[in-house]
C-alpha cells in the first residue's frame, strides 16, 4: 500500500519551500497547515489549512488530510487522534543519535524529546521516520552557512579544511519522503527508525575548488579554528542572540558532523549544476 495524502507543517519554512514543489511533482495529494496568521500563498493544487497549532484545530487540519518540542507533541498527538498513520518530525540536519551532537549542540535536547515521545505513540498505531541529512547544501550555500560568500567569493575555511560532512540537497530529501511514502519495501525499512541521507560527503576544501572551478573565480580564503568558533558560538547562545548566528558558528566546527557512506554524488557535479540557481538567489537575498 502507498499512502497518497501528506500534510506539510511548516509548508511556508525554507525546508518546507525547497520540498514541496518536488512533493507535488510526485503526484501526492498534498495539504499546507500553516499559522492562521501566515500569508504565504501556495499553488493550487495545495489544500491550505491554517491553525492556531492547538491540539483540536490540528486535529481538523489532520482529518481534512486524511516549534518548539511542546507544540511538536501536540502535532503528534493530533495526528494520532486524527488516525494519522506516519509521522516525520522535523528532526533532519545532525545525527541526534549521537552523544556528541547533543553536547555540543543543546538546542537538540528537544528533538530527541520529540523521537522519545514518538516512540511511546507506536502503541496507538503511529509510525514515524527520522532523516538525519547533515547541513541543507543548496540553502547553505545560497545563504553562507557553509562559509562561502558567493557574491563576493570569499570562503572561511575551518581549521585545514579537510574534515568530511555528509550534507543533502532539497530534492535529495524531498525524494527521501517520497520513496518512503511511495514505495512499502522502503516503508518497511523506515518504519520507526533513524535514517541517514547524504548528496555529498566532501570537505570545505572540496566545495572551495568546485565554487572556483564552475565560477572561474579566485576566492579569498579566511581560517579559522575550531576552537575559536566554539567559544564565539557559545557566547551568542549565552547572550540570547536570537539571530541563529551562534546556533551556526557551532554547527560549523568539526566533531559532530555526519560522514555517510552511501552511493552519492561527486560534490563538482552538484555545485556545477546548482550553481546558477544559488548564485541568483543568494544575488537576490541582498536586495
Amino acid at each position: 500500500m502507498s499512502f497518497k495524502n501528506i500534510a506539510v507543517i511548516g509548508a511556508n519554512g525554507n525546508l518546507g519551500k525547497g520540498i514541496l514543489p518536488l512533493l507535488l511533482e510526485s503526484g501526492l495529494n498534498i495539504t499546507a497547515i500553516t499559522r492562521q496568521t501566515s500569508e504565504s500563498t501556495f499553488p493550487q493544487t495545495v489544500d491550505v489549512r491554517r491553525t492556531d497549532y492547538s491540539f483540536e484545530s490540528l486535529k481538523s487540519a489532520f482529518q481534512v488530510s486524511v516549534a518548539d518540542v511542546r507544540a511538536e507533541i501536540t502535532m503528534a498527538d493530533a495526528a494520532v487522534a486524527a488516525g494519522v498513520q506516519w509521522f516525520i518530525p522535523s528532526e533532519f540536519r545532525h545525527d541526534t543519535t549521537n552523544p556528541r551532537v547533543v553536547e555540543v549542540l543543546p538546542l537538540f535536547q528537544e528533538k530527541v524529546k520529540i523521537v522519545d515521545h514518538l516512540r511511546s505513540r507506536e502503541k496507538d498505531g503511529l509510525s514515524w521516520t527520522s532523516l538525519h541529512t547533515g547541513f541543507f547544501f543548496d540553502f547553505g550555500l545560497t545563504f553562507d552557512l557553509l562559509g562561502f560568500d558567493l557574491r563576493q567569493k570569499t570562503a572561511a575555511i575551518w581549521d585545514d579544511g579537510n574534515n568530511r560532512s555528509s550534507m543533502s540537497t532539497f530534492k535529495t530529501i524531498a525524494q527521501a519522503i517520497i520513496q518512503i511514502f511511495t514505495d512499502p519495501t522502503s516503508r518497511e525499512e523506515a518504519k520507526n527508525q533513524y535514517i541517514r541521507i547524504a548528496t555529498v560527503t566532501t570537505t570545505q576544501n572540496e566545495i572551495l575548488q568546485a565554487l572556483e572551478r564552475v565560477s572561474g573565480a579566485k576566492f579569498q580564503v579566511t581560517r579559522i579554528e575550531t576552537a575559536e568558533g566554539k567559544r564565539l558560538g557559545d557566547q551568542h547562545l549565552a547572550s540570547g542572540d536570537k539571530d541563529l548566528a551562534g546556533f551556526f558558528l557551532l554547527l560549523k566546527p568539526g566533531p559532530h558532523r555526519l560522514a555517510i557512506k552511501a552511493q552519492q554524488e561527486s560534490v563538482l557535479d552538484v555545485v556545477g549544476r546548482m550553481y546558477p540557481k544559488v548564485t541568483g538567489e543568494a544575488e537576490r537575498g541582498e536586495q
